[in-house]
């Protein structure tokens, strides 16, 4: 575990705990992440049963096994480890009542309270006026008490969840109770809010989250936005781990100056397919004089129906012109000119393969409309060790090239070729004889 020190101060209004500001540290909020938590040093673990304390001073009563212990208290048992101004610790039980600045670290989990009690054998405890962080999800909150119930679950009463940084909760999540369990890497959270800049948009009475990177049904992390034409934009996933081999992501989405959006993302891995399916719906856009409804579809699967075939489709389409501009999450999004449609049908044989192919795409805005290929047909041959140990070469292609406006028509192009390798322990040397036939219509 890191030395404990002061962090930098923050602007955020001290919660219950918050007191004892060592609980951030050596955790980078600036750079931190939900997805893969933060990089700390590992908490020394005592060998055993064996609990070490150390304190400015000590006092011991003998006749009721009880020691007292005041001034920058650290108590430690195997991988655990506690700090407080004043400790009180019964040896007959091996309990700690802790007070003033208190801070209950293990791996993965902070948690910092005016009080606590620990039993220290079962790994349970409970804390009062609490501030907690989440060492392997990046996240922090605070709660009027928590329960530690053993190494991986912990319990808390009127708590908050975020994964901004201190200083910052632009969206939080509050709850009458939430547990989360490090072991399933769940968090249960009941007659719970969710609030964007203090203001309240969603209530559940139940519901599960994540809390590491494993697949598990419950609330993703919220994304958060605005803009001069959207207003608030704010999308709150919801992940369903609907079997081993296929999933769904359902996001509504909230546009202040738009409406209310539906995403979904359905995936599926199968032994011989695979593939996603996207697709959004702005049912009324209320920045449209027209109330236009808007939404997009993509679909991309690939796979291997039978022995030598092999199959990729990549389908994309937008319901107007300006829907990345307005609706796009991502500047890579918004500047998206041309969305590709192609199937893509191929079979290999021995020495060669051929393709069959359709291809078009939805043009953008002023972008000069492209061609299609309807079809693309390819075919490639190399047939080594023939007669006089040459090779045969055959490349060919055909393709009707088409668009709404303009020259459209025909290419055949074929391109037939013997060659001769000589290998040597010396070298080797490849004389090669084609002709090339190309025609257009």
């Amino acid at each position: 575990m890191a030395t404990l020190q002061d962090p930098a101060p923050t602007s955020e209004q001290p919660t219950p705990g918050a007191e004892f500001a060592a609980i951030d540290s050596g955790l980078n909020w600036a750079q931190c992440s939900p997805g893969e938590g933060f990089d700390t040093l590992p908490i020394t673990t005592l060998e055993g049963d064996q609990t070490q304390i150390s304190a400015d001073g000590a006092e011991f009563i003998r006749d009721q096994d009880l020691a007292i212990f005041s001034g920058a208290v650290e108590a430690r048992q195997g991988d655990q480890i506690l700090h407080a101004q004043r400790v009180e610790y019964n040896n007959v039980d091996d309990t700690l009542h802790a007070e003033q600045e208190v801070l209950f670290a293990q791996p993965g989990l902070r948690v910092g309270g005016a009080s606590a009690d620990l039993h220290l054998a079962t790994n349970s405890g409970t804390l009062q006026g609490v501030e907690y962080r989440l060492i392997d999800r990046a996240a922090r909150g605070g709660a009027d008490s928590a329960e530690i119930i053993d190494r991986d679950r912990s319990r808390y009463t009127n708590i908050s969840y975020t994964t901004c940084r201190p200083g910052n909760s632009d969206w939080l999540i509050e709850a009458a109770e939430l547990e989360l369990d490090r072991a399933s890497g769940v968090g249960t959270a009941r007659n719970a809010k969710v609030s964007f800049k203090g203001v309240p948009f969603a209530y559940a009475p139940y519901l599960t989250f994540p809390i590491d990177d494993r697949r598990k049904s419950g609330l993703l992390t919220p994304s958060i936005g605005y803009s001069d034409s959207n207003g608030a934009d704010i999308s709150l996933p919801y992940y369903f781990n609907l079997a081993p081999n296929y999933d769904l992501t359902l996001t509504p989405r909230i546009i202040s100056e738009r409406g209310l959006m539906l995403g979904g993302e359905f995936r599926y891995l199968l032994e011989q397919h695979s593939g996603e399916l996207r697709a959004e719906l702005l049912p009324s856009d209320s920045a449209s004089s027209a109330h236009d409804e808007r939404g997009s579809l993509s679909l991309r699967a690939n796979g291997d129906p039978a022995t030598r075939w092999h199959y990729d489709v990549n389908l994309n389409h937008v319901s107007d012109d300006d829907y990345f501009d307005d609706l796009g999450g991502s500047l890579a999004v918004s500047s998206t000119t041309t969305l590709e449609r192609r199937a893509d049908l191929a079979y290999h044989g021995n020495g060669w393969h051929a393709l069959g192919r359709v291809q078009n795409f939805q043009t953008l805005g002023t972008t000069a409309e492209s061609y299609d290929r309807l079809p693309q047909l390819l075919f490639d041959m190399n047939r080594p060790d023939q007669t006089l140990g040459l090779t045969y070469h055959l490349r060919g292609e055909y393709v009707s090239f088409g668009k709404s406006s303009g020259v459209t028509g025909e290419r055949l192009d074929l391109y037939p070729a013997l060659s001769l390798p000589l290998r040597r322990s010396w070298g080797f040397l490849t004389p090669k004889l084609g002709v090339r036939y190309t025609s257009y219509d």
